[in-house]
């Protein structure tokens, strides 16, 4: 599968990509680097991404900061942590 040459470089407000699918859209969110170290999947209200080995501090930095700019944070679990980006960003109140 190709991915999208249509990179972004801001965060979106609401993560759609028309020509390649939302979950390509995440993946651009990351370097193809990053990519290799993560495993990322959809559920019907985000999108999980979870590290495949220990990251290290300089790298989970990098994906948490990407992660934020999403919408997204982070769930500490044990094996089972993972980054959670929405689907689409809660207005706030």
């Amino acid at each position: 599968m190709e991915r999208c040459n249509t990179r972004q470089t801001w965060a979106p407000r609401r993560i759609i990509c028309p020509k390649c699918g939302a979950i390509e859209e995440v993946k651009m969110l990351f370097s193809d680097n990053e990519l290799g170290l993560l495993e990322i999947e959809e559920t019907p209200d985000a999108y999980t991404v979870k590290p495949k080995v220990y990251l290290g501090r300089k790298i989970f930095k990098a994906i948490s900061d990407v992660a934020r700019l999403a919408g997204g944070h982070y769930f500490s679990a044990g094996k089972q942590s993972k980054f959670i980006i929405p689907k689409e960003q809660q207005a706030s109140k």
